[in-house]
């Protein structure tokens, strides 16, 4: 009987270190997919950079033509609309992220177009 009792608690023993060994393997895991999602946010964010600055170079190609010019920029989930004005110095104006796929962010959409409609309103400035 006593030498179950001690293949028990070696048994319990050798479980407990194995359970241990799983618990920090969890948390090297947890630790990577964390680098990995910061990684892939990191990467969006340039695409997104770089689609902007794509847009921004074609739509001042634009402006030669035309006092101001709409752009939607996108990297595949975020959309952001974009206003581009001619000047002495082009500027340009990013409308709020529009995350289509939440419903919460409806309001936040209407208030972007809200804003488009409204610019697109104004009355052009007279040159005298």
């Amino acid at each position: 009987m006593r030498s179950l009792l001690l293949q028990v608690r070696s048994f319990l023993f050798e479980m407990r270190s194995f359970l241990f060994e799983m618990r920090s393997f969890l948390f090297e895991m947890r630790s990577l997919l964390l680098q990995v999602r910061s990684f892939l946010f990191e990467m969006r964010s340039f695409l997104f950079e770089m689609r902007s600055l794509r847009l921004k170079v074609r739509s001042f190609q634009s402006l030669i033509n035309q006092d101001s010019v709409w752009g939607l920029m996108t990297n595949g989930t975020d959309y952001r609309f974009v206003h581009l004005r001619q000047g002495a110095l082009p500027t340009d104006q990013l409308m709020p992220t529009l995350h289509l796929m939440e419903r919460d962010r409806a309001l936040q959409r209407l208030q972007a177009l809200k804003a488009i409609c409204q610019l697109q309103r104004q009355p052009k400035p007279t040159v005298a």
